[in-house]
């Protein structure tokens, strides 16, 4: 079994709670190729997924809309000693 994992995308939902143009940007510029995603985006992932282009792909999770760098998402911390 294959699926898609869209990230942040500014889609109508975005429009209609009026996301400002600075907070756009921003995280614009957190994704790796510095480009925002649409639902456009998710849906050729999906388009491709289901066609005869990737019928040997299996198990396959395709990670869509350019999540930011992972050592900007993941904070680690050391463990405490108990």
């Amino acid at each position: 079994m294959n699926s898609v994992l869209p990230g942040p995308l500014f889609t109508p939902l975005f429009y209609g709670r009026g996301m400002s143009d600075e907070a756009r940007e921003t995280r614009r510029k957190s994704s790796l190729l510095q480009i925002e995603g649409t639902g456009w985006d998710v849906g050729n992932a999906v388009s491709y997924l289901v066609s005869n282009m990737a019928r040997c792909v299996t198990g396959h999770s395709l990670i869509v809309v350019l999540l930011p760098p992972a050592h900007r998402v993941l904070q680690t911390k050391k463990p405490q000693n108990l």
